[in-house]
């Protein structure tokens, strides 16, 4: 089973972000595009911080359909970014794009739940599953338990040992998750809440 915790780097930022609709904005059928502007930000890791001031104005921008489903990504870094802060950026928020919500077709109400499949590229490629389940509505504000589960995209890897290179299997991939969020339904990103969860993959 995945340990809960770990050690967990935290990058903060405020955030604008401004919503534009649009009747046909890429061609995958997205209705909006949203962009977010990187207000002063901050890193606990003492040696990125420099890099990690560099990126105030950083613009992240994405199309997206109706449901919340991103469809395209795109970044804006300021002339004044380093290589290292604009990286960060990136993967920071190249992360966050699969956990935004994309609500079903379907109605549905409170004690309804659903999944979403999304490949994550990080350190090495996942197929995630994320399960929401409503726990309540309060006009256009959706509270929602959030289950994440994750495995490998590929079966096995090969490594480079003290003894040669050899072919490992996967033998097991867990997920430990906690989350709660509240979205609230004019918003592209959610107003409240914390996702948390640790994948432990045994070859």
């Amino acid at each position: 089973t995945a340990p809960a915790g770990g050690t967990v780097t935290t990058f903060t930022s405020p955030l604008s972000v401004d919503t534009v609709a649009a009747g046909n904005t890429d061609d995958q059928g997205a209705n909006r595009s949203v962009n977010i502007t990187l207000g002063d930000s901050s890193i606990d890791n003492l040696d990125q911080a420099q890099d990690v001031k560099s990126d105030t104005g950083f613009v992240v921008g994405w199309f997206a359909k109706k449901s919340g489903q991103i469809t395209s990504a795109n970044f804006q870094a300021p002339t004044e970014a380093t290589d290292t802060g604009r990286a960060l950026v990136e993967r920071y928020f190249t992360r966050l794009v699969p956990e935004t919500v994309v609500f079903p077709g379907d109605a549905v109400g409170v004690g309804g739940s659903w999944t979403v499949d999304a490949r994550v590229t990080d350190d090495s490629t996942m197929l995630q599953t994320t399960t929401y389940t409503i726990t309540g509505i309060d006009g256009d504000k959706v509270s929602l338990d959030v289950k994440v589960t994750q495995r490998p995209a590929v079966g096995a890897i090969t490594a480079d040992l003290t003894d040669g290179t050899h072919t490992l299997n996967v033998l097991n991939s867990n997920t430990t998750t906690d989350g709660h969020i509240v979205v609230d339904l004019n918003q592209p990103l959610p107003v409240g809440g914390q996702i948390a969860f640790t994948t432990r993959v045994v070859y």
